[in-house]
């Protein structure tokens, strides 16, 4: 028993040589065959695929075929099974015809380790798939399974018009999805430019059956099960219309989460702008009330040092001194408010401006009254600190 895997589907699909099992008229009922149990992997009728198995077994499966102990070799999927249980397989399998058969050993491992590994070694086999079969009944001979088998046998004509109908659904239903298969969302293992439709109904629903990708195991092995051409074309064709069901649905959510994606970085645009342009507005106001302030602080200062003016005008200062205020106020008026020359010269401007220059008091020489006042400022002290 081994576990294998498909390799490449496109160029593997084939018209292999009327197997040995057929007779004139039709398959005969039974024969034996060495069965190939594999897991994931489902052999179809017609088309070539290649599997891993145990070296050991194979062996003596070519040694029961050269004995004429058994008519060939057939491979069967395992059913999947629950962690921890034991897998067994489908009734319905496909017969093989061997291709190439490959050796796969590790380069360092000598003679004698390699006889010890026996048992672990493995070869890859490369197989073209015949007729269909039924497992009567089985039988453990060493390390291969030997099973009586029943042939299955198409009854439909591929002349059929109906057969001729669904023919052609199943060939522009492909080509509608492998016009779709993307890496990112890969719907058949091929490439869109290396499609070529197969030319028997039977090769085209064994290649859906392989290279359709979503299908699951369970249903792979309902398409080789469905013994019928008409009913299996017709699930290969269900199961193609729901894949493309699925892909519509798929990409109607995907341009649905992008047209919401997009909204979303729209508004998260817009609502970008609208703080820009309200920080730009708050900016502009702030600049506009600060020029404001400075015109009335400027507006303050010119009223104030031309009330200034009018003080020293009227005050009657000599010549000497109106000489000296009338520059003191010219460089007033140059320096800025907050200059620290500024308050010390409107300080001595102030100062010019009420002392009386030109007024005069009576003499007095009221020595009481001149105690008396004295006493008054220094609070009635009897000796003045000097």
């Amino acid at each position: 028993k081994s576990s294998g895997t498909v390799l490449g589907l496109l160029g593997l699909l084939c018209i292999p040589e009327q197997s040995s099992f057929m007779a004139d008229g039709g398959s005969p009922v039974r024969a034996k065959l060495v069965l190939v149990t594999l897991r994931n992997q489902v052999i179809f009728p017609l088309f070539r695929s290649a599997f891993e198995v145990n070296k050991r077994s194979f062996e003596q499966a070519q040694k029961l075929i050269d004995q004429k102990k058994a008519d060939g070799l057939g491979a069967i999927a395992l059913r999947p099974a629950a962690q921890g249980r034991e897998a067994v397989p489908f009734q319905v399998g496909t017969q093989c015809s061997v291709v190439h058969v490959e050796q796969k050993q590790d380069k360092d491992v000598d003679n004698e380790v390699s006889q010890m590994l026996m048992d672990r070694q493995s070869v890859l086999v490369s197989v073209e798939g015949g007729a269909r079969f039924k497992v009567l009944h089985s039988e453990l001979l060493g390390h291969v399974e030997l099973a009586e088998v029943e042939f299955l046998e198409d009854k439909d004509d591929e002349k059929d018009l109906k057969v001729r109908a669904l023919v052609q659904s199943v060939q522009e239903k492909m080509a509608e999805l492998v016009s779709k298969n993307s890496p990112e969302n890969p719907i058949f293992r091929t490439r869109r430019q290396q499609l070529q439709f197969p030319i028997t109904a039977t090769l085209l629903t064994s290649f859906v059956g392989a290279a359709l990708m979503p299908l699951t195991i369970e249903e792979r092995q309902q398409i080789l099960e469905t013994v019928g051409l008409k009913q299996r074309l017709e699930l290969v064709l269900d199961f193609l219309q729901r894949e493309s069901q699925a892909m519509r649905v798929s990409t109607q959510i995907s341009e649905s989460i992008q047209r919401s994606r997009d909204q979303e970085m729209k508004m998260m645009a817009l609502q970008r702008q609208a703080q820009e342009i309200q920080r730009e507005l708050q900016r502009l106001q702030q600049k506009k009330d600060k020029h404001s302030d400075d015109e009335g602080h400027s507006s303050e200062e010119e009223d104030e040092l031309t009330h200034l003016g009018e003080k020293l005008s009227k005050a009657n200062l000599p010549e000497d001194a109106k000489r000296i205020a009338k520059k003191e106020l010219k460089r007033l008026k140059s320096l800025q408010a907050h200059h620290p020359e500024y308050t010390s010269t409107h300080s001595y401007l102030e100062l010019l401006a009420s002392l009386p220059w030109n007024t005069s008091t009576k003499e007095s020489f009221d020595l009481q009254g001149a105690r008396r006042l004295l006493d008054e400022d220094h609070r009635g002290l009897e000796k003045v600190k000097i």
